[in-house]
C-alpha cells in the first residue's frame, strides 16, 4: 500500500453545518502543556479554570480552525462556546493522544459522562490518599519518561570524589 500525502495523514477534517473544518495537528508543546495540567490536576494540585485557560485549552487543540469555526458558529444563549467547537476541541486532542479510531468514536458519541464521573471520582480519591500520606520526593527522568517517585527511605548514593573514575 502506497503512503498517503502527509497532510492526509495528519490533518483532522470535521464537518459541521454543511461546512468541513481542517484542523492542524496539535504541536507537541500543547500536548504536553495539557498533560502536565492534567497530572497536576490528578495530584490535587490547582489549575486554572478560569476563562482564559479555556480559551487556551481551545487554540491549542483547534489551531487557526478555531476562528474560522467561531466565525461560523453561534455562542451558546448562555454566552459559552458553540458545542460542537467544544466536541471538536476534544476530538482533536483524542486524535493526537490515542489516535484516529478513538477520535471519530469522540466525535461520533462524544466523552461518556460516565467515564468522566469515574475519572474526576479516581482523581479526587487520589488526591485525597496523597494529601493524607507523608509524600515522597519526585525526580524527573531526562529521558522523556515520567516522573517516578523514589521512596524517602532509599539510599542515596554519595557524590564521587574529583579522582576517582
Amino acid at each position: 500500500m502506497p503512503f498517503r500525502d502527509w497532510e492526509q495523514v495528519t490533518a483532522l477534517e470535521l464537518p459541521m453545518y454543511g461546512k468541513t473544518y481542517t484542523v492542524p495537528p496539535m504541536a507537541p508543546a500543547a500536548l504536553l502543556d495539557i498533560n502536565l495540567t492534567r497530572e497536576a490536576a490528578a495530584r490535587g494540585e490547582q489549575v486554572d479554570v478560569s476563562a482564559e485557560a479555556d480559551e487556551k485549552f481551545l487554540r491549542q487543540t483547534l489551531g487557526a480552525a478555531l476562528d474560522v469555526m467561531r466565525a461560523d458558529l453561534p455562542k451558546t444563549s448562555e454566552g459559552g462556546e458553540h458545542p460542537a467547537i467544544v466536541r471538536a476541541a476534544y476530538t482533536a486532542l483524542t486524535d493526537a493522544e490515542i489516535g484516529r479510531d478513538a477520535a471519530e468514536y469522540m466525535w461520533e458519541h462524544g466523552p461518556s459522562p460516565e467515564a468522566l464521573a469515574a475519572g474526576m471520582a479516581a482523581a479526587a480519591e487520589a488526591a485525597s490518599k496523597r494529601s493524607t500520606s507523608n509524600p515522597s520526593k519526585v525526580t524527573r527522568s531526562t529521558n522523556g519518561s515520567k516522573p517516578h517517585r523514589r521512596p524517602s527511605s532509599a539510599k542515596k548514593t554519595p557524590p564521587r570524589s574529583p579522582g576517582r573514575k
